[in-house]
């Protein structure tokens, strides 16, 4: 399955489950190197002597780049939304990405597996096959490894690659800079990370959102071929081309680049992927920021001499200017402080993947959508609930839902309640909203939804108080007709019930529900579209009162 497929969180379980056949099951090492032999050829002409003993014995071109990764469950992906597939390609890809950054062509890979008791053989099978579809690409040789077993599923990597000039050792490096030097940008930044915060908050069906976000977190492509271009054209001293591997993002990685010296930074607008500033504006967050803090984007960044940019440009028309060298240390944005802190492996950061943090994301999430909704005057007081459809690392679906009682313009992260979406009973936080089993039988009954906002806006409500639902928003406007088009009208049943929960239920194949006497239900694939079509319908029925269209 492709990275921009809107596979659902069921299927990818069924994946990661294996066949459920007998002879599925994993029994010994030797079923691994038979499914490792199936994938990856025991011989290349890099080697001497091929996987099997207890050494390979490689054919070394003078000097290699060498570079050691490790891919780990929960840290650097999640089975909710990961394919078994993707899992390995983007564990060999992100280590073969800093042989990019070297400006080194991918020669060999040393394999270290760590499985988790009772993996199926279709799931290695998957990875495997992942992995050696990247290796092909690259044309890398797998040389060996170890396996051994481990509580969760995890790699070491260890790849090198020969200089891309031929009969010369040359590699490119970082700390080649001077002040006054140009700050570049090969791939994209931030857009991982745009993928990753939107995978984490709606799953799987945020590739219908951000489809070339969640395609950068999914299944990063290395830059080789960049990398070895520059190596090639740019070694002369003059270039001073510095160069390295961007995973940690510009505001992390810049000052290993530049080794003690600063950048004033000025991106460029192109710089900056559409759907980082459409995911920037839906959230209320600085474009920009996302951009700069980056993280898993597996771009390159440089340094060159200042008569060297036209060049390069025109040798790789993607490269980008960021900004320029600084001697003083530290990082500055056109001229003033940055303060942006980015990702460090040990210390964490909301970039991190770890147990829960997807809940944490979208909790982060509904608090915007409700104090943005709060401001938009929908949500008076403590009235109305929102919710978000999650895929918790186990595989089962949830609802994480506003608890009862808080108020939506001061909510914080730990007024919700989490919910199991099959039965509805409380995995962990406070009382839910009274409205829980309307918002958990709108999800049964639209798998696609991932959003559920529920307003009273009071234009709405006085409108459904004078009039009739058949002569509600009749508008002489051409978005009136399509708007209401889009409407379903509930009875009047008392709210909290499990009958009005039923009545939302079957009227649901519309995504904006009328409750009479209670407000506004909008369901969909994401909590802004929500928004944004409560807003719209709000604003209709504004203008009808405003009118006297009665």
């Amino acid at each position: 399955m492709p990275a921009d497929s809107p596979v659902s969180p069921s299927d990818i379980a069924a994946l990661w489950a294996g066949t459920g056949l007998p002879d599925d099951a994993l029994r010994s090492e030797d079923d691994c190197l038979a499914l490792i032999d199936r994938f990856f050829p025991a011989r290349d002409g890099h080697a001497a002597l091929g996987r099997g003993d207890d050494c390979a014995e490689l054919r070394m071109p003078g000097i290699v780049a060498l570079s050691n990764d490790i891919f780990l469950e929960g840290a650097h992906f999640r089975r909710a939304y990961f394919t078994p597939r993707e899992v390995g390609a983007k564990a060999l890809a992100t280590a073969i990405s800093d042989l990019a950054g070297a400006g080194a062509v991918p020669l060999g890979l040393s394999l270290g597996l760590l499985l988790p008791a009772g993996t199926p053989k279709s799931v290695l099978a998957e990875v495997l096959a992942g992995m050696a579809e990247v290796a092909g690409r690259q044309a890398i040789f797998l040389s060996g490894g170890d396996i051994a077993r481990a509580e969760t599923l995890g790699f070491c990597l260890t790849v090198w690659g020969k200089s891309a000039l031929e009969g010369r050792d040359v590699f490119l490096r970082r700390g080649q800079a001077q002040p006054g030097d140009g700050i570049f940008l090969i791939g994209a930044s931030g857009l991982a990370g745009v993928g990753l915060r939107s995978l984490e908050a709606l799953g799987r069906t945020a590739v219908e959102l951000y489809p070339a976000a969640c395609a950068a977190h999914l299944s990063p492509q290395p830059l080789t071929t960049a990398g070895a271009t520059l190596a090639r054209q740019f070694t002369a001293p003059e270039h001073r081309l510095g160069l390295m591997d961007l995973s940690d993002g510009p505001v992390r990685d810049l000052p290993r680049l530049l080794a003690g010296l600063g950048a004033d930074l000025d991106p460029a607008q192109e710089a900056i992927h559409p759907e980082i500033q459409a995911y920037a504006a839906a959230d209320n967050l600085p474009a920009e920021s996302l951009f700069l803090l980056g993280g898993e984007d597996y771009a390159l960044i440089g340094t060159c001499a200042p008569q060297s940019f036209a060049g390069l440009r025109a040798l790789l028309p993607q490269t980008v200017r960021l900004g320029t060298v600084r001697a003083e240390p530290g990082l500055t944005l056109r001229g003033r402080p940055l303060h942006l802190v980015g990702f460090d492996h040990l210390a964490g950061s909301a970039k991190a993947v770890g147990p829960g943090d997807g809940i944490n994301e979208a909790a982060r999430t509904l608090v915007r959508l409700c104090r943005r909704s709060h401001r938009a005057g929908l949500f008076p007081g403590f009235s109305g609930n929102a919710s978000l459809r999650l895929t918790l690392a186990d595989g089962r679906e949830a609802c994480l839902i506003t608890r009862s009682g808080a108020a939506k313009g001061r909510l914080g992260t730990d007024d919700f309640a989490l919910l199991d979406l099959a039965d509805g009973t409380l995995i962990r936080g406070g009382k839910p909203s009274s409205e829980a089993a309307l918002h958990l039988r709108l999800y049964r009954a639209n798998p696609k939804s991932r959003a559920v906002l529920h307003t009273h806006p009071p234009r709405l409500t006085a409108l459904g108080l004078i009039l009739p639902p058949e002569r509600r928003l009749r508008l002489p406007l051409f978005e009136a007709a399509g708007y209401r088009e889009k409407l379903a009208w509930v009875p009047d049943i008392p709210p909290g019930t499990e009958d009005l929960a039923k009545a939302a239920a079957e009227a649901a194949g519309r995504p904006a529900l009328w409750l009479e006497r209670h407000g506004l239900c909008v369901h969909g694939l994401d909590p802004w579209t929500c928004l944004a079509l409560a807003e719209e319908l709000e604003h209709l029925a504004g203008v009808q009162l405003l009118a006297g269209k009665n």
